[in-house]
Protein backbone atom coordinates (compact mmCIF):
# COMPACT_ATOMS: atom_id res chain seq x y z
CA UNK A 1 0.00 0.00 0.00
CA UNK A 2 1.12 3.45 -0.25
CA UNK A 3 0.75 4.32 3.47
CA UNK A 4 3.48 1.05 4.22
CA UNK A 5 4.98 2.83 1.11
CA UNK A 6 5.85 5.74 2.58
CA UNK A 7 6.11 4.81 6.53
CA UNK A 8 9.00 2.42 5.15
CA UNK A 9 10.93 5.53 3.28
CA UNK A 10 9.88 8.51 5.55
CA UNK A 11 13.49 8.70 6.90
CA UNK A 12 14.79 9.03 3.15
CA UNK A 13 12.92 12.29 2.82
CA UNK A 14 12.93 13.73 6.55
CA UNK A 15 15.91 15.49 5.42
CA UNK A 16 16.71 17.31 9.07
CA UNK A 17 15.55 14.23 10.78
CA UNK A 18 12.84 16.31 12.83
CA UNK A 19 10.29 13.64 12.05
CA UNK A 20 8.22 16.19 9.63
CA UNK A 21 8.75 15.64 6.11
CA UNK A 22 8.24 20.28 5.30
CA UNK A 23 6.66 21.77 2.49
CA UNK A 24 10.33 22.02 1.18
CA UNK A 25 11.20 18.29 1.77
CA UNK A 26 8.08 17.37 0.13
CA UNK A 27 8.22 19.34 -3.11
CA UNK A 28 12.34 19.11 -3.61
CA UNK A 29 13.82 17.29 -6.80
CA UNK A 30 13.29 13.63 -5.89
CA UNK A 31 11.28 14.38 -2.71
CA UNK A 32 8.01 12.54 -1.65
CA UNK A 33 5.99 14.22 -3.99
CA UNK A 34 7.55 13.32 -7.07
CA UNK A 35 7.79 9.46 -5.39
CA UNK A 36 4.72 9.08 -4.59
CA UNK A 37 3.42 10.29 -7.98
CA UNK A 38 5.87 8.28 -9.75
CA UNK A 39 4.39 5.33 -7.50
CA UNK A 40 1.08 6.06 -8.26
CA UNK A 41 1.84 6.23 -12.25
CA UNK A 42 3.09 2.61 -12.13
CA UNK A 43 0.64 1.59 -10.83
CA UNK A 44 -2.15 2.69 -13.01
CA UNK A 45 0.50 1.68 -15.80
CA UNK A 46 0.07 -2.17 -14.39
CA UNK A 47 -3.45 -1.74 -14.03
CA UNK A 48 -3.69 -0.60 -17.63
CA UNK A 49 -1.04 -4.07 -18.49
CA UNK A 50 -3.53 -6.20 -16.32
CA UNK A 51 -6.60 -5.07 -18.07
CA UNK A 52 -7.77 -5.05 -21.68
CA UNK A 53 -9.36 -1.30 -22.07
CA UNK A 54 -10.90 -0.28 -25.45
CA UNK A 55 -11.65 3.71 -25.39
CA UNK A 56 -13.80 3.32 -28.18
CA UNK A 57 -15.84 1.26 -27.46
CA UNK A 58 -15.55 2.29 -23.35
CA UNK A 59 -15.29 -1.59 -21.97
CA UNK A 60 -12.85 -3.06 -20.19
CA UNK A 61 -11.35 -6.68 -20.30
CA UNK A 62 -11.28 -8.42 -16.67
CA UNK A 63 -9.77 -11.68 -15.78
CA UNK A 64 -11.80 -13.48 -13.13
CA UNK A 65 -11.07 -16.70 -11.03
CA UNK A 66 -13.00 -19.55 -10.91
CA UNK A 67 -15.77 -19.50 -8.33
CA UNK A 68 -18.18 -16.89 -7.18
CA UNK A 69 -16.99 -12.76 -8.52
CA UNK A 70 -19.30 -11.44 -5.84
CA UNK A 71 -21.53 -9.09 -7.75
CA UNK A 72 -24.86 -8.03 -7.32
CA UNK A 73 -27.17 -7.72 -10.85
CA UNK A 74 -30.38 -5.43 -12.08
CA UNK A 75 -33.04 -7.75 -12.06
CA UNK A 76 -34.25 -7.74 -15.70
CA UNK A 77 -33.27 -6.82 -18.55
CA UNK A 78 -29.52 -5.60 -19.15
CA UNK A 79 -27.06 -6.65 -16.60
CA UNK A 80 -26.09 -3.88 -15.12
CA UNK A 81 -23.75 -4.32 -12.30
CA UNK A 82 -25.56 -3.00 -8.82
CA UNK A 83 -22.95 -3.86 -6.21
CA UNK A 84 -19.36 -5.54 -6.21
CA UNK A 85 -19.19 -7.59 -2.86
CA UNK A 86 -16.46 -7.22 -0.60
CA UNK A 87 -14.24 -10.18 -1.21
CA UNK A 88 -15.42 -9.99 -4.87
CA UNK A 89 -12.52 -10.28 -6.85
CA UNK A 90 -13.52 -7.04 -8.83
CA UNK A 91 -12.38 -5.08 -6.10
CA UNK A 92 -9.50 -2.91 -6.71
CA UNK A 93 -10.63 -3.46 -10.56
CA UNK A 94 -11.18 0.46 -12.12
CA UNK A 95 -14.69 -1.65 -13.04
CA UNK A 96 -17.80 0.19 -10.65
CA UNK A 97 -21.48 0.38 -10.09
CA UNK A 98 -23.60 1.48 -13.11
CA UNK A 99 -21.02 -0.48 -15.49
CA UNK A 100 -22.87 -2.95 -17.81
CA UNK A 101 -21.50 -6.42 -18.07
CA UNK A 102 -21.17 -6.83 -21.89
CA UNK A 103 -20.04 -10.08 -22.65
CA UNK A 104 -18.51 -13.41 -21.03
CA UNK A 105 -15.63 -15.19 -22.80
CA UNK A 106 -14.53 -18.70 -21.62
CA UNK A 107 -11.57 -19.82 -21.93
CA UNK A 108 -12.77 -22.65 -24.38
CA UNK A 109 -12.58 -19.19 -26.87
CA UNK A 110 -16.86 -18.67 -26.67
CA UNK A 111 -17.92 -15.67 -26.01
CA UNK A 112 -21.22 -14.83 -24.90
CA UNK A 113 -22.81 -11.28 -25.36
CA UNK A 114 -26.37 -9.30 -25.84
CA UNK A 115 -27.11 -11.54 -22.76
CA UNK A 116 -29.99 -10.36 -20.28
CA UNK A 117 -29.51 -10.38 -16.58
CA UNK A 118 -30.95 -14.25 -16.53
CA UNK A 119 -28.86 -14.84 -19.14
CA UNK A 120 -25.87 -13.74 -17.81
CA UNK A 121 -26.58 -15.00 -14.26
CA UNK A 122 -27.10 -19.09 -15.72
CA UNK A 123 -23.73 -18.53 -17.55
CA UNK A 124 -21.80 -16.96 -14.67
CA UNK A 125 -23.09 -20.14 -12.57
CA UNK A 126 -22.40 -21.84 -15.43
CA UNK A 127 -19.08 -21.29 -16.38
CA UNK A 128 -17.88 -20.68 -12.33
CA UNK A 129 -15.51 -23.75 -12.48
CA UNK A 130 -13.40 -21.90 -15.34
CA UNK A 131 -10.15 -20.05 -14.16
CA UNK A 132 -9.47 -18.49 -17.83
CA UNK A 133 -12.84 -16.32 -17.76
CA UNK A 134 -12.95 -12.49 -19.04
CA UNK A 135 -15.64 -10.40 -17.68
CA UNK A 136 -16.06 -7.24 -20.45
CA UNK A 137 -18.25 -4.38 -18.56
CA UNK A 138 -18.94 -1.04 -20.12
CA UNK A 139 -19.21 1.91 -18.73
CA UNK A 140 -22.29 4.09 -19.07
CA UNK A 141 -22.75 6.65 -22.33
CA UNK A 142 -21.74 9.60 -19.33
CA UNK A 143 -19.25 7.52 -17.52
CA UNK A 144 -15.42 6.79 -17.73
CA UNK A 145 -13.36 4.15 -17.06
CA UNK A 146 -10.95 5.61 -14.25
CA UNK A 147 -7.31 4.18 -13.57
CA UNK A 148 -7.02 4.26 -9.78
Amino acid sequence: SIKATVIDVWFLFDLDSNQVVDKNEFLSPGGLAETLKAQLQNRKRKAKDKYSYDERANTIKVPVPAGSIGIALKKNGTPILLDIEEDSPLQGTPVKPGFRLAALELSSGIIYSRMDTYQCIDLLKESSNDPGRVIVFQAGAYETIEWT
